[in-house]
């Protein structure tokens, strides 16, 4: 988000910000810091807006990205997951048949669904969803998907 701002200091200028979720028991106690201000179009409650100009160190800055990850309510986020054709393992999701050469699976989900809970405190915030994929031989090596050989050390064992 780019804002044009007054700054604690009386300076005017466009700024790059980043908008964090926090404890709001920390609020007063952020806005202390320069380069901290109440956040830009959220609820000052529960968001802060952070100066990415070099005014806060960046370890800092990443210290209070970790901090707002952890606030975030993933309860209130809601994945139709299909768990008639992949199974959840250790945090990892398995296609439980095999496939041909260029044949497709099926969708591990169709719908992300938000709670009404969520309220305008999640207002302009985004869901990422990362998948990364891995696939092993299955023709002749085993009868399960947890039985064939080849997957990387992170994966099934």
């Amino acid at each position: 988000v780019t804002w044009d701002a007054l700054l604690k200091n009386g300076d005017n200028r466009k700024l790059n910000i980043i908008n964090l979720k926090i404890d709001t028991s920390k609020r007063d106690e952020l806005y202390e810091i320069d380069g901290i201000y109440p956040a830009f179009h959220m609820n000052h409650k529960t968001w802060i807006s952070v100066v990415l100009d070099d005014t806060i160190r960046d370890e800092k800055v990443m210290e209070l990205v970790y901090q707002s990850d952890e606030e975030i309510d993933l309860s209130l986020i809601q994945i139709n997951f299909d768990n008639e054709n992949w199974i959840e393992k250790d945090g990892y999701y398995y296609y439980l048949h095999p496939l041909k050469g260029m044949e497709l699976t099926e969708p591990l989900f169709t719908k992300v669904k938000f709670d009404g809970a969520m309220g305008n405190m999640y207002q302009d915030s985004q869901v990422k969803i990362i998948i990364k994929a891995s696939a092993v031989q299955f023709a002749n090596n085993g009868t399960t998907v947890f039985e064939a050989a080849g997957w990387p050390d992170e994966g099934l064992n």
